[in-house]
């Protein structure tokens, strides 16, 4: 009889949660570019699109960050593994916090533009889109950093401190 693998537990769904909003945060620029690119009165649908690919990204980082914290106390009593977890966790908290800050900026121009029936995010002022690229592409460089930590963790320390 076929049986199933055992669910793992919380810490061990941070390799499978990862993934996850890194591939819907570099597919946020395909929307905003289709968006762009469409008609002023139909780009709404895009920009709304983006907007929910934002919230389901930013909450999944959440979800990610946390596991990841349940992850590092298996390796507490390694201290290079513990050195470089430091170092990995902080990363990902400058890519949570740009991210939520962009996730946030993003939704203030939605709102803004909605109730003051602005057909084009150009009409407003520039300082909300310019400030949600600006952590935007903050949050890519931090996530970048850390997805970069995270497989130097995985291939290197946490496999040779299985082995041991």
């Amino acid at each position: 009889m076929l049986q199933l693998p055992p669910a793992p537990n919380w810490s061990g769904l941070h390799p499978l949660l990862t993934h996850f909003p890194i591939v819907l945060f570099l597919l946020l620029p395909l929307l905003l570019i289709l968006a762009g690119v469409s008609r002023k009165n139909t780009n709404h649908a895009f920009l709304g699109a983006a907007l929910v690919v934002m919230l389901m990204a930013t909450a999944f980082l959440y979800l990610t960050y946390s596991t990841g914290i349940a992850r590092a106390t298996a390796f507490e009593n390694n201290p290079a593994a513990a050195s470089a977890i430091t170092h990995h966790r902080a990363l990902g908290g400058y890519a949570l916090s740009a991210f939520t800050v962009a996730t946030g900026l993003f939704s203030v121009a939605l709102l803004v533009r909605r109730k003051l029936k602005l057909e084009d995010m150009r009409d407003l002022t520039p300082w909300i889109p310019v400030g949600f690229f600006v952590f935007y592409i903050l949050g890519v460089f931090w996530l970048i950093l850390t997805a970069h930590e995270g497989a130097k963790l995985s291939h290197t320390l946490l496999l040779s401190h299985a082995v041991q």
